[in-house]
């Protein structure tokens, strides 16, 4: 409990008030005009009106810090026991934060979208109702496969520290095919080119790490509309030109596949399609108009 003011008027005019008072109250007391007590007493009690004096009772009820755990459901959490080791470490910091007073733990799980996986934009719709100064912490875990990572810029503006659990083995290898350059169309008949590059490494397709050359040849398997394949060698590690020729005019599937690495976690990513559309080429007409 404790007094505090809310003076009805301004603090400044308050106090040029009890200054007046004061001097009125003086002058009145030092020529000894009658009642001259009785207005010193009405002028404090006009001040204390003004000053308006109010009796706070607090009560104060603190409210848990929040921490939010994501967990990566998405399919590449499905490969190599990275689900069970999910769980397991879930389910520890479950039991760890369930120790700690004053603690609400919030949990949401998060498989794979249309864009891919957005843990953040998880983090921002389990928390929006979150004041900043109640965030305790955010828990991610995942195998590292995250598409929507904040910029650098806007990293400092997240609300509470990150940590990030992750459930894949860093030593593991896998091998991946991805086209670097392809064509939208083409001429019914000429020949096209791609542009493709076969990886036996990091699984999660970091090129922004240092990779070591990776040695030896791999067999892609090019097939045109369902047709036989073509087999065509590369070199692991370097783009690679491949050619063919659409058979007909429209839409034209191209598919691709790489055989398998000597380590693989999966071959989802061995094969590739695309589309490409083919046009005849432009017939030459000579028009001729008038009477000879």
């Amino acid at each position: 409990m404790k007094i505090v003011f809310a003076p009805l008027i301004g603090g400044e005019w308050l106090l040029v008030l009890a200054v007046l008072s004061a001097l009125l109250v003086g002058i009145c007391l030092f020529t000894r005009l009658p009642g001259s007590v009785w207005r010193g007493v009405a002028a404090a009690l006009l001040l204390a009106v003004l000053a308006n004096p109010m009796i706070v009772r607090e009560r104060r009820e603190i409210l848990p810090d929040i921490v939010a755990l994501i967990i990566d459901d998405s399919p590449s959490q499905q490969l190599d026991g990275r689900a069970d080791r999910a769980a397991a470490a879930a389910e520890l910091i479950r039991a760890r934060l369930a120790r700690l007073p004053d603690l609400q733990l919030r949990e949401m799980r998060i498989g794979e979208s249309l864009g891919g996986t957005r843990l953040f934009a998880a983090v921002e719709k389990l928390m929006f109702d979150v004041p900043a100064e109640r965030v305790a912490g955010i828990i991610m875990i995942s195998d590292g496969q995250v598409h929507d990572v904040p910029p650098q810029a806007l990293q400092s503006q997240l609300s509470g520290p990150v940590h990030a659990l992750l459930t894949g083995n860093p030593e593991q290898q896998d091998r991946r095919l991805s086209i670097a350059q392809a064509p939208k169309f083409g001429i019914v008949g000429e020949t096209l080119s791609l542009r493709l590059q076969v990886d036996d490494g990091d699984p999660a397709g970091d090129r922004s790490r240092p990779q070591e050359r990776q040695p030896g040849t791999a067999q892609i398997a090019l097939r045109l509309n369902g047709g036989p394949p073509t087999f065509h060698p590369v070199e692991v590690g370097e783009e690679a030109e491949l050619r063919f020729k659409l058979s007909h005019a429209g839409a034209n599937v191209v598919e691709l596949s790489v055989d398998p690495g000597p380590e693989e976690l999966t071959l989802r990513n061995n094969r590739t399609a695309l589309m490409v559309n083919g046009v005849r080429d432009r017939l030459r007409v000579l028009l001729v108009s008038g009477e000879p």
